[in-house]
């Protein structure tokens, strides 16, 4: 549900959402962080596999594996599964795409659109759940990815539906990325747990911002790599406006590639695609130590 109300919007009106969950779920064991990254990879691929809209079916549901199963997937534990599918109607994928899916980095996308960690990411948390992924696409037939997680044995504890922490005191944040979708789901996040937002979509813009509201802002969401005007040249504008202005960098690359200047003790990294829970708590965590630390203007 979390999931939904935050991707809602870059959901382009052209494509149909649809959703079907089993009445009787069994309960997974699972990290809830985690599970929505999961969902919200495999709906912006599907959305991306969607250029002149269509529909995305969102279902979950008990289901029976048979012995067919367990012969495609050698070492998987045979039980009670839930099944996550998330089915499109878009453009596909050939044989030799299908094979690469899962590699870090590869992608299909051209320019700045992806990061080729998307489905990197999504094999790398069902792998620590011990579930599986089943690929099911052909060219100009669209694509339907199911995610199997193993029911649990004993009852876990459930959080209430709807439970979100509301960890911001109505604080601005400026946020920073070229990408429209991610600056939307980016404020979706932020807004639905207590931070008002400001955005900009290219370096200009956000300069600009920077100049006319910069004493404002309480803290900024910068993309490392924007086109032009890079996001190192932003953060230097940043600096020589206030040295202590909290900054969490995203990226698709490695926290531990970032340049050591860049990492101090106002700033954090969030790797791309990050979840609403990662991006706040990061936030909150980066607030209260700037808190602590007392300004250094």
């Amino acid at each position: 549900g979390e999931v939904m109300k935050m991707l809602r919007p870059v959901i382009t009106r052209s494509i149909v959402l649809e959703t079907d969950a089993e009445p009787g779920l069994a309960t997974v064991d699972a990290d809830p962080a985690q599970i929505q990254q999961v969902l919200t990879n495999l709906m912006i691929n599907a959305r991306d596999a969607l250029p002149d809209g269509g529909t995305i079916h969102i279902s979950i549901e008990n289901v029976p594996l048979d012995s067919s199963f367990w012969g495609r997937h050698p070492g998987s534990e045979p039980g009670p599964y839930v099944r996550l599918r998330v089915a499109d109607n878009g453009i596909g994928m050939d044989q030799a795409t299908k094979n690469r899916i899962f590699e870090p980095f590869f992608t299909t996308k051209s320019g700045n659109k992806g990061s080729g960690l998307g489905l990197s990411v999504v094999h790398g948390i069902v792998a620590s759940h011990q579930g599986m992924i089943e690929v099911d696409s052909a060219a100009g037939q669209g694509t339907a990815i199911s995610v199997y997680l193993p029911a649990a044995a004993a009852e876990v504890s459930i959080a209430p539906a709807g439970s979100v922490p509301t960890l911001g005191n109505d604080e601005l944040v400026l946020v920073i990325d070229d990408d429209a979708a991610v600056t939307q789901a980016a404020r979706q996040a932020l807004e639905h747990t207590g931070y008002r937002v400001l955005a900009a979509q290219n370096a200009p813009e956000a300069i600009a911002l920077i100049r006319t509201r910069g004493r404002d802002v309480d803290a900024v969401l910068l993309d490392l790599t924007m086109p032009e005007i890079s996001g190192r040249d932003v953060f230097a504008a940043l600096r020589a406006l206030r040295r202590d202005l909290p900054v969490i960098f995203s990226s698709g690359q490695s926290s531990a590639k970032l340049d050591a200047e860049l990492l101090t003790p106002h700033t954090a990294f969030v790797a791309k695609p990050y979840t609403q829970n990662e991006l706040t708590e990061t936030l909150a965590r980066l607030l209260a130590t700037t808190r602590a630390g007392g300004a250094d203007q």
